[in-house]
């Protein structure tokens, strides 16, 4: 079930917009898809201290972290295959896991 969503808006001028169309191009999708994507990514984001450094928790945390981002192009990735690419499931879990899988 998904959770409940709001609209969030905000004006932009044009040199910003013209920014964000410079970027969001190259994943073609929308200026809210690609704001939307900045903003969980830097919500998201690890301080990650230098690697010498790392603790076991440390490495652990960004291990888990990469595997969930991981699962997620996976699943993501199937998806598209699916209904937008109209690819049939077995032919689509047979490319996520020839290009994705675990090697």
């Amino acid at each position: 079930m998904r959770s409940k969503t709001e609209t969030i808006s905000f004006r932009a001028d044009l040199d910003l917009l013209r920014l964000i169309d410079k970027q969001r191009e190259h994943f073609a999708i929308s200026r809210g898809s690609w704001v939307r994507g900045i903003v969980i990514t830097w919500l998201n984001q690890i301080d990650v201290p230098q690697t010498d450094s790392l603790n076991e928790d440390q490495l652990k945390i960004i291990t888990d972290s990469l595997a969930r981002i991981y699962l997620g192009l996976a699943k993501s990735t199937y998806l598209n295959l699916t209904r937008v690419g109209q690819i049939s499931k077995e032919d689509a879990r047979e490319l996520v896991r020839e290009h994705l899988g675990k090697e």
